[in-house]
Parts: C-alpha cells; sequence; structure tokens
C-alpha cells in the first residue's frame, strides 16, 4: 500500500518494487467501491471499498494448500485507492491496511 500512496502523491512509476514484485503470480484481481457521502471521510470510503472488493470471496485454496507451494503466509496484497489529488493527505493507510487479514 506505501508504494501505491507514494505513487499516487508524486505520479510516479512503481520503480524498484515494481521489479522486485514482477516475480510475483498474479492469482487474483478484486476491485471495490466505497463512499462515504455524509461524512465526506476519504479513509472511511477507501475501508469501505476495501471491504467490498474481499468481502464476496475467501480464497479457501490458499488455505487448503491446494495451490502448488502457494499458502496464506506467502500472499502479498497489491492495494491501489483511487483518492483525488487535494485529498490524499487525509487518507488514514493504517485504517485501511487495518481491513485485511
Amino acid at each position: 500500500m506505501e508504494a501505491a500512496q507514494s505513487q499516487a502523491r508524486d505520479g510516479q512509476g512503481w520503480g524498484e518494487e515494481a521489479k522486485a514484485d514482477a516475480a510475483m503470480t498474479l492469482l487474483f484481481v478484486e476491485m471495490g467501491v466505497g463512499y462515504d457521502q455524509h461524512g465526506q471521510d476519504i479513509t472511511a470510503a477507501a475501508v469501505r471499498a476495501c471491504k467490498d472488493a474481499i468481502s464476496s470471496n475467501s480464497i479457501p485454496a490458499f488455505r487448503r494448500g491446494a495451490i502448488p507451494g502457494v499458502n496464506s503466509d506467502q500472499m502479498k496484497l497489491q492495494i491501489k485507492l483511487g483518492v483525488p489529488r487535494p485529498t490524499q493527505h487525509l487518507l488514514d493507510a493504517k485504517r485501511v491496511k487495518a481491513v485485511f487479514p
């Protein structure tokens, strides 16, 4: 998530982290949508989007070891959040990270 935030802040590419992650195998892509119309809290909206993205699956294959050589301890998440530039400094990344097990 830090890489996504720094990319969003400075508009740069993923750099060295992208090269290291290129060896990872992409297994799932999930998308979610989150709004906070009344409170205008971008962190609340980001938390809702993340919960929306992961709420419809449980990925049991990782727990059972059905994917050879991969288990939940090895799983890495790459999170990209679409946050308007003027409000990016208001995003509480710790609250968003807490959504994920």
